[in-house]
């Protein structure tokens, strides 16, 4: 378990296995000592319990065993780690440049990278702005207005997809070596909040809340939610030992005071048609 909380990379399972316990077959999936090592996590790191169940309460005991050991880089098979991703990058690798994600997105396509081929890339520089969005039909309906504004080799946008994988991580780090500006947009409730703050502390990205603010949350206020009772209990708790200058804290305080939560997906839409309506605008909503 130390070894897991210690671990500051992406590795695959049988690799931690081999380098920890001295076989990689004494972790084999679906063994009782794997669900007991993620049982272990869950139990014994305060931080771990917390991002697991932040998003999905009822986690299954098994689920939730596989995600505390994701969280800290133990992963099956790498290659299935990717983060979806559109605009003008390019990265460098080996002394090679690779630029098919800029290709496809010059052609209005989204793209997919792999977490082994991000790993020991470097971004050379990046003037475009970055965009994170949380959830997948918002991120599809925003690189269609990107498109449609003809500003593809503008804006880098990622997606998020929830508690973001390591792939996603492992780009954001990226990006924040070239000092590039990175805005996040989410659900306006406790757990969007929360994965971006986490998003936050793995990449060490320095992420700006896009649309994620008091106003937003009263303009769309009718489109929302009521939050069930065992929510409103957890965002109260959070709300007493918070600190008041942590990002987004008013926000909180707002879906607290109005007792409503809005998925992304209830008005992105708005905020897409306004990008579409003033496309050159720098400060443009999303």
């Amino acid at each position: 378990m130390d070894a897991a909380l210690a671990n500051r990379a992406p590795i695959r399972l049988a690799n931690f296995a081999a380098r920890v316990l001295g076989s990689s077959k004494a972790l084999v999936p679906g063994s009782d000592r794997l669900r007991r090592l993620g049982q272990a996590l869950l139990a014994h790191d305060p931080d771990t319990e917390r991002e697991v169940f932040f998003q999905d309460e009822d986690a299954s005991p098994r689920a939730a065993a596989l995600r505390a050991l994701e969280l800290h880089g133990i992963v099956r098979d790498e290659a299935t780690v990717a983060v979806t991703c559109f605009g003008p990058l390019v990265y460098t690798k080996g002394g090679e440049t690779f630029d098919q994600v800029a290709r496809h997105a010059a052609r209005g396509e989204v793209s997919a990278l792999t977490l082994p081929q991000l790993r020991e890339a470097r971004i050379p520089a990046l003037a475009a702005r970055v965009t994170v969005i949380e959830n997948q039909t918002p991120f599809l309906d925003y690189v269609d207005a990107v498109i449609k504004a003809g500003s593809a080799g503008r804006e880098l946008v990622i997606l998020g997809r929830g508690q973001a994988n390591w792939a996603v991580v492992t780009l954001l780090r990226m990006i924040g070596r070239t000092k590039a500006r990175v805005r996040y947009a989410g659900d306006l409730d406790r757990s969007g909040v929360l994965i971006m703050r986490s998003l936050a502390r793995r990449s060490a990205a320095s992420l700006e809340p896009s649309c994620m603010d008091v106003a937003t949350h009263l303009r769309f206020v009718s489109r929302g939610r009521p939050l069930e009772r065992d929510e409103a209990s957890r965002l109260r708790v959070l709300l007493a030992g918070a600190d008041p200058r942590e990002v987004c804290h008013d926000l909180l305080v707002e879906i607290d005071r109005t007792g409503t939560w809005i998925e992304q997906e209830a008005f992105h839409e708005a905020l897409v048609a306004e990008l579409e309506h003033d496309p050159s605008d720098p400060s443009s909503p999303l």
